[in-house]
């Protein structure tokens, strides 16, 4: 009875362990032609990935302001204006967001990748060691 018990155990917590671990996702982005990628699950990743497109879109929404500014007056073209300035600024606001996040981040997220489905790996691996010893010890 006791070892029903034990095995019904090992059952549920590898059911939950491999159910969180399926809750997990790969999100792509784009930002200024390059492809990005970040887990729903780690934190660390999304909060790059949420500056990485907080930066793209003022960039986004400054060109588009310059731009019309630009077309609606011509000597703008010639003298210069805010909207172009705050559009550089913001151009140079993503560039340093994309040079910050690129530098070191993407080893540490593909170490802690492999970290991670080593884990799993070993956890799985444990699972069925003990389903097996205990499917032995019932016949």
């Amino acid at each position: 009875m006791v070892r029903t018990f034990v095995c019904l155990g090992v059952w549920v917590i590898a059911f939950f362990a491999l159910a969180l671990e399926a809750r997990a996702k790969m999100v792509y982005y784009e930002v200024n032609a390059q492809r990005y990628s970040y887990s729903t699950t780690n934190r660390r990743q999304m909060q790059e990935a949420r500056q990485r497109i907080k930066a793209a879109n003022a960039w986004d929404a400054a060109k588009a302001k310059a731009q019309a500014e630009r077309s609606a007056n011509p000597f703008v073209a010639v003298f210069g204006s805010t909207a172009q300035r705050e559009a550089k600024e913001a151009e140079a606001r993503v560039q340093q967001v994309l040079s910050r996040a690129t530098g070191a981040g993407s080893f540490a997220s593909s170490s802690e990748k492999a970290r991670s489905s080593s884990s799993v790996r070993s956890f799985v691996s444990w699972f069925i060691g003990s389903a097996m010893r205990c499917r032995s010890r019932k016949t």
